[in-house]
């Protein structure tokens, strides 16, 4: 039987593995262990007494603080040693503009346009909060809540043999994994013990089910079943499928998808959760004993990337 400590283990070589392209969890961390709390808020070189007293509180205690710790400032500083916005240059974006709206209290948004400041010259959005999670076995995490996550390319358009996913307006930049590992940087660093998200499709799931997991192991189980089932269409046509109503179970009702939480867990306690013999013998009984089937339509297996 698979103990804790080894689900553990292959637990973080899978992540490893997700985070691998251009060995960028190796450089963001060593970037992340140089970067300061006084770097990240400060609005100019001199920071003033009640900004140094401010930085000894709680993470959230800065209204004014993009999630009560990054000034815009620093949030351009952590951009540019991460090399985050380099690659965006190499992209072809020059003239990038960072802007932050903590006029939310719950749901701080952060984004990055190029050349100027408008809706066609939006690359990333991104939308944050702090959100507790109250697991089946009683226990409370404090979570990093990615509530509203896009990265896109205005300038281009989809090729003839790929069609957007629901709710896409143009290509994805592909820098998914890169801003994964920030995002799991920022979790870390604000104190939360994971990140958490409630896809609203089957394709947010997706990607983010390559290093997430769903906090109910029965959601999990059917999560896999499905993914498995499905495994013969493009993402955008096993989610539209899904989205319309023509995923059913066998011998069963019509699939209903609904936003579960999805977790990546960051500390060692949330960790353990999902490595106990209880979670992981009901996401394989749970996908193992679950069949889906899509209903016959016009769905077209058209290939998708990331």
């Amino acid at each position: 039987m698979t103990t804790v400590r080894q689900g553990l283990v292959s637990r973080l070589r899978d992540l490893r593995d997700w985070l691998r392209p251009a060995g960028v969890q190796d450089q963001y961390g060593r970037v992340y262990d140089r970067l300061t709390r006084a770097e990240l808020s400060r609005e100019d070189p001199q920071l003033s007494e009640s900004d140094l007293a401010s930085l000894l509180g709680p993470p959230e205690g800065r209204v004014d603080r993009f999630l009560g710790l990054y000034s815009a400032e620093g949030g351009q500083l952590a951009l540019e040693r991460y090399g985050f916005l380099q690659l965006l240059r190499d992209k072809g974006f020059e003239k990038l503009l960072l802007s932050l709206d903590t006029s939310d209290a719950s749901r701080h948004r952060l984004r990055i346009h190029f050349d100027q400041r408008d809706a066609e010259h939006l690359l990333i959005e991104m939308v944050l909060g702090f959100r507790p999670l109250r697991l089946p076995d009683g226990t409370t995490h404090r979570m990093l809540s990615i509530e509203w996550l896009l990265m896109q390319d205005p300038r281009t358009d989809f090729p003839s043999d790929q069609q957007p996913l629901p709710d896409q307006r143009y290509p994805g930049l592909g820098l998914f994994r890169w801003q994964g590992e920030l995002l799991r940087l920022m979790a870390t660093r604000l104190g939360c013990d994971g990140l958490v998200n409630n896809p609203q499709g089957f394709h947010n799931a997706n990607l983010y089910g390559r290093a997430m997991k769903f906090v109910d192991p029965v959601d999990e189980g059917r999560f896999r079943a499905l993914e498995r089932d499905l495994a013969d269409l493009s993402l955008r046509d096993a989610s539209s499928a899904v989205a319309m109503g023509r995923v059913r179970e066998v011998d069963g009702d019509t699939l209903r998808w609904q936003g579960r939480p999805q977790v990546l867990a960051i500390n060692l306690p949330l960790q353990a959760y999902f490595e106990r013999d209880h979670y992981r013998s009901t996401v394989e009984h749970v996908r193992d004993s679950t069949r889906f089937l899509v209903e016959d339509g016009q769905l077209q297996d058209r290939p998708t990337s990331e």
